[in-house]
């Protein structure tokens, strides 16, 4: 999770999502290592550093913050009727 973070900040964020449009509804699919790391963001889980212990995301610099939720994620656009 970690090195996650890092690659957020440096907005090479690994993992994709996928949204699925059914009519009027839509969804978005995530696994469980991309649904950890929005937790985090939302400031509801922490990450474990072997060093500082538990940091919940409103710990970090506003500047890390600011990266991490700017960072690209790619995206999969599915429409079905």
């Amino acid at each position: 999770m970690r090195s996650l973070l890092e690659m957020a900040v440096n907005n090479c964020f690994p993992l994709q999502i996928v949204c699925v449009g059914i009519k009027e509804n839509k969804y978005v699919m995530v696994d469980s290592l991309l649904k950890k790391f929005l937790s985090f963001t939302n400031n509801e889980i922490p990450i474990i550093d072997k060093v500082k212990g538990e940091i919940f995301f409103e710990e970090l610099s506003k500047e890390k913050q600011n990266s991490i939720l700017e960072t690209k994620i790619n995206s999969v656009w599915i429409k079905l009727q």
